[in-house]
C-alpha cells in the first residue's frame, strides 16, 4: 500500500468513525460498516453479523427482505465452519467448495462467485463475523491482502457491532444489578436512596444523550460546508465552529462514560482468558493509529507470563485502551511509545507500563491528574481534546484489580504510567516454551533508526531462551558471517538478490515491516516471512527461532471430530501436526517420517480403527524402533478402552482416554519439550 493510498484509508476510516457516530439504528450503523468493508476491499457486497450467544445464532441488522437470522444448530455452511475453527477463510470459486450451503451462505441471493469472511474476536470473545463477497458479474478475486484489510477493519467493525447491540446489553446489565439489589433486600431508606440514584443517572444519560445527538447533526452540516466553501477567511470561521461541536461531543461522551463506568462498577465480566491473545489484541488495535503518525509503536508481552489467567477483562481493556490513548494523543509525530506486560514470578504479580515520549506533565500537576475531569494544563483540552475522564477511570479500575497506577513523568520528555496487579493464574504453563539451542545464531540487520524497534525484537529473543551472545546487530546483509542461522533484515535493508543467496544457504529471515502493509508477501521469496514493527510480533519470531526444533506430532484417529479436537487444542502450541486415519497409515507415515529424517516426537492415538488398530500400530512401531535402534516416540492413548494387558500398557507412555481433557493433551506435549 503506497502512501497515497494509506492516506485514503486513513480518510476512510475517520469518515467511517464520523458517520458511525451519527447513525441513530441498527439498520444505518449496518449499512456504514457495510459500505466501509466493500468500499476498502472493492468488493460488490458485503455483511456484518452478531453473534448472539444467548440463543446460538448470527445476527444480520439489514433493511429489505434479505437473510437477518442464521441459526448455528444446524451446523452447516461456511459461515459455521468460521464460527468453529475462529479462522478467515478465502473461496474465489465458492459454489464449488464442499462446505458451501446457498441458503446460509449467499445472504443476498445472487449469483455468488467468491467470497472472503473474517472471525471478529474481542480477545477471546467471538463478537461476529464480517464477510465481503462478489457476484459472477466481478471478475476480481480475493488475496491475503484483502485478509490483511479486513483484520485491520475489525477493530472499528467490532465497535460497530457493540453499537447496534448496546442497548441489549445494558438491559442485560440493568437486569443483573436489579436482581442484585432484589437479593439484598436493602433497608428502606437505602432502597429509596437508591432508586433516586438510579433514577438521577437515567435522567442525566438521557439528557446529555439529547444534547449529544444534534451536536453530532451539527458537526456533519459543517464538515459539509467546509467542504464546499473556498473563501478562506469563512472557512477559518467553520474550522473553529467545527472544533467547538466537537468538543461538545467529547464533553456528552464523558459524562455518558461516567455513568457507565457507575454502571459497570457494579458489574465484572472476570474470565478465563488466554494471556498473550487477550492482551496483544487490546494493543494491536492501535496500529494503524501509530502509523499515521510516524510513531514507533513497540508491544512486549511477556513471553513467560502464565498462558491461561483469570481477569476482569471489561475493566482491564478499558484501562489499557484509556493509558495508550492517552500515550497517543499526547505524542507528537516521529516519537516513540512502548506498551509493556511483565510477569514477576517471585511476587507473583502482572506489571504494565505505558510509556511515551510525548508532552510530558508538570510536577505540581501530578497529584490532581487523576481525579475527575482534570488535566495537566488549561489549554490541553483546547489543543487536544478529552476532559480529563480517562484517568480517573482508570486509576478507579486499577484499584479495583487489585493495584495502584502510578505516574512518572518530566515535561518534554515523556510520561509512564505503571500498575501491578495480582495475577489469578489457571495454567501454569509458560505462553512460549524457553528455547533451547546453542546453535543459533541470530543477525539483526537495521540502521540507527531502527534501533526502537529492534531491542524489542532482542528483548524477546533473549526472554524465549537465546543468550544475548547468540544475537548480533549489523548494518548490511553484506557483513553476515558463515556462523549465522537465522537473519531478522528491516525492510530498507531488503535486497532480493541478496536474500536469495542467503536463502540458498538454508538461512531462515524475517522481514520486519517498515510502512504499515506496505510488503505484498508475493514479491519477497517465498521463503521469507514478513512482521510489522507496528503490531505484535511475539508469535512469528518465536516461530522463526524455533523452526529447526519444532515437534512434529502424529494423530491417529477414525472420528474427524477427535481429530479436530486435538488439533485445535495444539494449534497456539507452535508444533507442527499431521494426521492418519487408521493404524496402517499411521505405521507407514511413522516410517517414511524417519526415512527423510523428519521424525514424530509424539503420537496420540485412538485403538479402535479400521484397516488396522491402535494396539497393532503401537507394536509395529516399537518393533521398528527396536530394530533400527532409534529413540521411542512418546506414545498417548486416546482410545475410550481402558489398557488392560501390561503388554499393552509398555506400549503407551501414557492414556489419556475419552473424552479426553485440553491440560491432558497439552500435559503431552510439554512433558517432551
Amino acid at each position: 500500500m503506497n502512501q497515497s493510498d494509506m492516506q485514503q484509508h486513513q480518510t476512510q476510516l475517520h469518515n467511517f468513525s464520523k458517520q458511525l457516530d451519527l447513525a441513530t439504528t441498527k439498520e444505518q450503523i449496518n449499512t456504514v460498516a457495510e459500505e466501509l468493508v466493500t468500499s476498502t476491499l472493492g468488493a460488490e457486497f458485503s455483511s456484518l453479523w452478531f453473534y448472539d450467544a444467548s440463543n446460538f445464532l448470527l445476527i444480520r441488522e439489514r433493511e429489505g427482505d434479505f437473510l437477518k437470522e442464521l441459526p448455528l444448530e444446524h451446523k452447516k455452511g461456511i459461515i459455521y465452519k468460521c464460527f468453529m475453527t475462529k479462522e478467515s477463510k478465502l473461496y474465489n470459486y465458492l459454489a464449488s467448495d464442499k462446505d458451501y450451503v446457498a441458503s446460509i451462505d449467499n445472504p443476498d441471493n445472487i449469483k455468488i462467485k467468491s467470497k472472503v469472511m473474517l472471525p471478529l474476536l474481542d480477545g477471546d470473545n467471538f463478537v461476529g463475523i464480517v464477510t465481503a463477497y462478489n457476484s459472477i458479474k466481478n471478475i476480481k478475486k480475493f488475496t491475503k491482502k484483502d485478509v490483511e484489510l479486513l483484520n485491520e477493519l475489525s477493530p472499528h467493525l467490532i465497535r460497530a457491532l457493540y453499537k447496534m447491540h448496546q442497548q441489549q446489553k445494558n438491559t442485560q446489565l440493568n437486569t443483573q444489578h436489579n436482581e442484585k439489589i432484589v437479593q439484598e433486600e436493602p433497608k428502606e431508606q437505602e432502597q429509596t436512596e437508591l432508586e433516586n440514584s438510579e433514577d438521577t443517572l437515567t435522567f442525566v444519560s438521557n439528557f446529555v444523550h439529547d444534547i449529544r445527538t444534534p451536536a453530532n447533526t451539527l458537526y456533519g452540516f459543517l464538515d459539509i460546508l467546509e467542504s464546499q466553501i473556498t473563501d478562506e477567511r469563512l472557512k477559518s470561521y467553520l474550522i473553529n465552529a467545527k472544533e467547538s461541536a466537537s468538543f461538545i461531543n467529547e464533553l456528552t461522551t464523558s459524562v455518558l462514560n461516567m455513568v457507565s463506568t457507575h454502571k459497570e462498577s457494579c458489574a465484572s465480566d472476570i474470565k478465563e482468558i488466554d494471556s498473550i491473545k487477550f492482551f496483544s489484541s487490546v494493543a494491536k488495535s492501535f496500529a494503524s493509529n501509530m502509523y499515521s503518525k510516524d510513531i514507533k509503536f513497540n508491544i512486549y508481552i511477556d513471553p513467560l507470563i502464565p498462558k491461561i489467567i483469570k481477569l476482569d477483562t471489561l475493566k482491564m481493556k478499558r484501562v489499557i485502551l484509556n493509558l495508550i490513548g492517552n500515550a497517543y494523543k499526547f505524542t507528537p509525530n516521529h516519537k516513540t511509545i512502548e506498551f509493556s506486560v511483565r510477569y514477576i514470578s517471585k511476587t507473583n504479580r502482572i506489571v504494565i507500563y505505558i510509556k511515551d515520549t510525548g508532552i510530558g506533565i508538570p510536577k505540581a500537576k501530578q497529584k490532581t491528574i487523576f481525579e475527575a475531569f482534570k488535566q495537566a494544563e488549561e489549554t490541553t483540552a483546547l489543543n487536544y481534546g478529552g476532559t480529563g475522564l480517562g484517568l480517573f477511570i482508570s486509576a478507579k479500575y486499577v484499584k479495583e484489580l487489585g493495584g495502584t497506577l502510578a505516574l512518572i513523568s518530566e515535561v518534554d520528555k515523556g510520561s509512564t504510567f505503571s500498575f501491578d496487579i495480582p495475577a489469578n493464574i489457571i495454567d501454569t504453563t509458560p505462553s512460549y516454551q524457553p528455547i533451547k539451542n546453542d546453535t543459533i545464531k541470530v543477525a539483526i540487520v537495521m540502521d540507527q533508526s531502527n534501533n526502537f524497534s529492534a531491542n524489542n525484537i532482542a528483548r524477546y529473543a533473549v526472554r524465549m531462551g537465546l543468550s544475548k551472545g547468540q544475537i548480533v546487530a549489523l548494518t548490511s546483509l553484506d557483513e553476515i558471517q558463515h556462523d549465522i542461522t537465522h537473519i531478522v533484515v528491516f525492510q530498507k535493508k531488503t535486497a532480493i538478490h541478496t536474500l536469495e543467496k542467503h536463502i540458498h544457504r538454508d538461512i531462515k529471515i524475517l522481514v520486519v515491516e517498515e510502512d504499515f502493509l506496505s510488503i505484498d508477501q508475493d514479491s519477497l521469496c517465498k521463503e521469507c516471512d514478513v512482521i510489522s514493527q507496528y503490531g505484535y510480533i511475539a508469535n512469528k519470531l518465536y516461530q522463526f527461532l524455533s523452526t529447526k526444533q519444532l515437534p512434529r506430532i502424529l494423530i491417529v484417529d477414525d472420528d474427524t471430530v477427535s481429530v479436530f479436537l486435538i488439533n485445535t487444542i495444539l494449534e497456539n502450541e507452535f508444533c507442527e501436526t499431521v494426521t492418519a486415519g487408521n493404524g496402517k497409515e499411521a505405521v507407514d507415515l511413522f516410517i517414511d517420517a524417519h526415512k527423510y529424517q523428519q521424525p514424530f516426537s509424539i503420537i496420540y492415538i485412538d485403538h479402535n480403527m479400521p484397516i488396522m488398530n491402535g494396539l497393532d500400530a503401537m507394536k509395529e512401531i516399537r518393533e521398528y524402533e527396536k530394530d533400527n535402534n532409534l529413540k521411542p516416540i512418546y506414545a498417548a492413548s486416546t482410545s475410550g478402552d481402558q489398557l488392560s494387558s501390561k503388554e499393552d500398557k509398555r506400549l503407551f507412555d501414557f492414556h489419556l482416554g475419552k473424552p479426553f481433557k485440553k491440560e491432558q493433551i497439552r500435559a503431552v506435549l510439554y512433558a517432551n519439550r
